[in-house]
């Protein structure tokens, strides 16, 4: 079974797909056997399409995105109860799936990480359950400070320490970017943080993410082995709990 990344952000449009599908290229010309999914999606199946053109036709649609809603909005709100809680079933047998087919399974959110997938269960309830690692992406501008430490915040609340952030650059620069990193590097002390330039106002077709990545595969590949290092660190000290706590009912 691959490796579980999920990558959420601090809201909608801040640049998840894109990062998605940036590390899932970067990763298969690496050699990894890379694959990316988006379980949930709403008013359209275009980031589902880019992401199935960088998995290399590796996943269907349907196996990328199984719960999908044509209405532009947040799952628990395009959906009836009884469907959320079925799309929420769908979803999680969807990854398991998924992560048996691959070495890394990149797996983006909707929206935030406090949005809610089904009654009493959020899209950080689905990190904390799945991700070996998660990264956090925001937009490079005013007001960033707050929106990833608040996202990171909940995110440690449900036992899901250390996220990796990634900022992405914007065409607009204010005084704020100059500084937006070097606080957040300060404030997260056990977090690591990448900056990704401005790729331009809309990046969709396959062609444009292939030629992005090679232009900024040294910061994919710094966010590649950091993740790499976390995911293998903590699952070694699961395995030293699960040893410490099988020795002590032996004892």
């Amino acid at each position: 079974m691959g490796s579980t990344i999920f990558i959420t952000g601090t809201g909608t449009g801040v640049g998840k797909t894109v990062l998605t599908a940036l590390l899932t290229v970067h990763l298969r010309a690496s050699g990894v056997r890379a694959l990316a999914m988006k379980p949930y999606c709403s008013g359209s199946l275009d980031d589902s399409k880019l992401l199935e053109a960088a998995n290399g036709g590796g996943l269907s649609l349907r196996q990328i995105t199984p719960v999908f809603s044509a209405k532009p909005l947040a799952p628990l709100a395009a959906l009836e109860r009884s469907e959320a809680h079925d799309g929420l079933r769908e979803a999680k047998r969807a990854i398991k799936v998924n992560r048996q087919e691959c070495d890394v399974l990149i797996v983006e959110g909707i929206g935030g990480a406090a949005v809610p997938l089904a009654p009493s269960y959020s899209v950080g309830e689905l990190i904390a359950e799945f991700a070996d690692h998660q990264l956090i992406v925001g937009k490079n501008r005013l007001g960033i400070i707050n929106e990833i430490i608040l996202t990171n915040y909940y995110l440690e609340g449900l036992g899901k320490s250390g996220s990796t952030v990634v900022l992405m650059g914007e065409a607009s620069t204010g005084l704020s970017v100059n500084s937006n990193a070097d606080i957040l590097k300060e404030v997260l002390k056990h977090s690591h943080l990448a900056e990704i330039p401005f790729l331009g106002m809309e990046v969709s077709k396959i062609e444009e993410i292939k030629g992005h990545q090679i232009k900024i595969s040294k910061t994919l590949a710094q966010i590649c082995n950091w993740v790499k290092f976390i995911s293998a660190k903590r699952r070694s000290g699961n395995k030293l709990q699960l040893k410490a706590k099988t020795t002590d009912r032996r004892g």
